[in-house]
């Protein structure tokens, strides 16, 4: 009878075998994790563009229905208060000085002295800066006062924040004055066991105050 060679693999050819297995399954591997970490970073820098930006529409849109006389600023920026004729407990009403009842401006709750049609102010909103926790936060103070008190707690509007700037220049009852704030807001994560780079994005605004 013929004899067959039935002899299996020997320990280098299971060794190569084993190595070129683990070469290709780290292939795959990176291949994976790399698509996550950009996946991830894509995600990272649309999160901070729109925390960011959220923050500033909401400051300069609440900003351009005030007083340019009324606003208050902190000495390096970090924050900034003025007042707003928005109903303390309904924002959707903007109170207007009109006491004819007939008027479709007429509101009891503004408490209207009179028939100027000119802003009730009803609130001081205040933005602050908290570099400790690099948080903007926004804070109604209500009953209104001669001054905002200073800072409180308030609610999260911007969290990452590294930079947060608002001036305003003292115009002119011709071309009142101008608005300016900057924020400048990063984001960081961690992804399997490493730091993505991190996404910074700078926004800034101008806004021209008339009143």
């Amino acid at each position: 009878m013929p004899v067959r060679n039935e002899r299996g693999f020997g320990l280098i050819e299971l060794l190569v075998g084993i190595a070129v297995f683990a070469l290709l399954f780290l292939m795959v591997d990176s291949v994976f994790i790399t698509a996550h970490r950009g996946a991830r970073k894509a995600e990272l820098g649309a999160n901070v563009q729109q925390n960011g930006r959220i923050a500033i529409e909401r400051l300069t849109r609440e900003i351009r229905e005030t007083d340019r006389v009324d606003i208050r600023f902190a000495a390096d920026g970090s924050w900034v208060a003025f007042k707003s004729a928005r109903l303390f407990g309904d924002a959707r009403i903007f109170c207007v000085n009109v006491t004819d009842t007939s008027s479709p401006l007429y509101n009891a709750a503004c408490t209207p002295t009179g028939n100027t049609f000119a802003p009730v102010w009803q609130a001081w909103v205040v933005y602050t800066y908290n570099a400790g926790t690099d948080e903007v936060r926004r804070e109604v103070q209500s009953p209104l006062t001669a001054n905002p008190v200073a800072p409180g707690a308030g609610d999260v509007v911007a969290a990452s924040v590294r930079v947060f700037n608002a001036r305003c220049s003292p115009g002119s009852a011709m071309l009142g004055s101008t608005f300016c704030v900057s924020l400048e807001v990063e984001g960081r994560e961690v992804v399997q066991g490493s730091e993505v780079a991190p996404e910074q994005i700078t926004l800034m605004s101008r806004v021209e105050i008339r009143n």
